[in-house]
């Protein structure tokens, strides 16, 4: 999985720098930071609404709006399953 994700317009990409959640728009600029991120991000996912899923190593999946903000959990991990990471989230296109 690439270290980062295209938004839906193919317009901005995803990536984590140093401990936040960030967005740069490929015609230049500086980039935008979403939100903060407590482990690694390990995959993530824009859809048309403008929200990111993301896959945060400490924490399991997340959602931030496009926009920034706080990150809210989606999944959190289940001690009883050995579930010590959730990973790759894909929004289907649709």
């Amino acid at each position: 999985m690439p270290p980062f994700f295209w938004s839906p317009d193919s317009h901005f990409i995803g990536f984590q720098a140093g401990g936040e959640l960030a967005k740069i728009e490929i015609s230049g600029g500086p980039a935008q930071t979403l939100c903060d991120v407590q482990g690694y991000v390990v995959g993530g996912s824009w859809n048309r609404e403008d929200v990111i899923v993301f896959a945060d190593s400490a924490r399991g999946l997340m959602q931030v709006s496009a926009a920034g903000g706080v990150a809210s959990p989606l999944t959190t991990f289940d001690p009883s399953r050995k579930e010590v990471v959730h990973v790759r989230p894909r929004i289907p296109s649709g």
